[in-house]
């Protein structure tokens, strides 16, 4: 098939060079409805690229790949980026957009919420402290913590899934950052990760589109 494309153009675009670039060498010779939806989704980047385009209008590029094609594509498009290309991305996974874009536009239900670089974005988003602990913690220990961090400000420690936790409506300081280590060294949690800033450009989406829900 990308031969049949290559075809198209004068003079034919490099077909070996191609397959190689996009990692399918191993299945050079397999028909297209044998190839896997991650090797479908690379051939059809190599196809969009056969012709040496300026522009490349790519949607959702990584979508069907395993972590490692992911990470080639990724690095694929970043070159033909880096070289001169003008490249419009349309994704769903904004793990895709803080790696490869230069400038975002947040779209929620057709309407265009914020745009900027990924850094600015991503600044953009309320600062909170936000850790990941080894384990969950029980009902008395969330509310022990919460009110250990807190001190009497108002404030709430949410949880975002398996060991993580954020805390809301208290701006990050140094002191706060001691209390959630002194409060977890006295207990022997270990915190494997704390961060704080605006959050990932996920985290700034879900402020945008909640923001702008309307109530029941």
């Amino acid at each position: 098939m990308l031969r049949l494309f290559a075809g198209f153009h004068r003079p034919p675009g490099d077909v070996g060079g191609l397959i190689e670039l996009v990692g399918l060498e191993l299945v050079a010779n397999t028909r297209y409805r044998q190839l896997s939806g991650g090797e479908k989704q690379r051939l059809a980047l190599a196809i969009a690229l056969v012709g040496g385009p300026e522009v490349l209008l790519l949607d959702e590029p990584t979508a069907g790949l395993d972590p490692a094609a992911r990470a080639t594509t990724r690095q694929l498009i970043g070159g033909l980026r880096d070289r001169g290309a003008a490249i419009l991305l349309t994704t769903h996974d904004l793990a895709d957009v803080e790696h490869m874009a230069d400038r975002v536009i947040l779209i929620d239900r057709g309407r265009a919420l914020v745009g900027g670089t990924p850094s600015q974005l991503a600044a953009g988003g309320q600062a909170r402290l936000r850790f990941r602990m080894t384990r969950s913690l029980s009902d008395p220990e969330h509310v022990a913590l919460e009110a250990a961090l807190l001190d009497g400000v108002p404030g709430i420690l949410a949880s975002e899934g398996v060991g993580r936790y954020a805390l809301e409506g208290v701006t990050p300081s140094p002191e706060l950052v001691e209390r959630l280590a002194r409060w977890s060294a006295q207990r022997g949690i270990l915190v494997a990760e704390a961060r704080t800033g605006g959050g990932t450009l996920e985290e700034r989406y879900l402020e945008l589109v909640g923001s702008e829900e309307e109530p029941a």
